[in-house]
């Protein structure tokens, strides 16, 4: 299992938060490779990916990626999360924010590539 950080998610390519209401928020991208990166690589060689590449974790438990985010104002935020999982099983993830669980081993699907 990865133990994700702060608005953090394994295998990713960029994470997109937006302040709650939704319909008054501006959503705002953070890449993944410009977030602490704890045993896992920048790789760009892949197709598909956003910003300069995108975190390959491998198959490392305990790898994370770790997002600093300075909401607005306090209260409820969407996350959306763009990832990559080229296996065939899924990979389960927790996110965690503000050092609390909020999603806890959710199941990344096999992407294909």
């Amino acid at each position: 299992m990865r133990t994700l950080g702060a608005m953090a998610v394994v295998c990713t390519t960029a994470v997109t938060v937006m302040s709650a209401p939704e319909s008054e928020a501006a959503p705002v991208r953070y890449e993944a490779e410009d977030a602490a990166i704890s045993q896992g690589v920048v790789g760009s060689d892949h197709a598909g990916f956003s910003g300069a590449g995108f975190v390959d974790v491998g198959d490392v438990a305990g790898s994370s990626v770790e997002f600093t985010v300075t909401a607005a104002r306090a209260g409820r935020a969407k996350l959306v999360i763009r990832y990559a999982n080229g296996t065939a099983d899924p990979r389960p993830v927790d996110v965690r924010v503000n050092g609390g669980l909020a999603v806890g081993e959710r199941a990344l699907a096999g992407t294909g590539a």
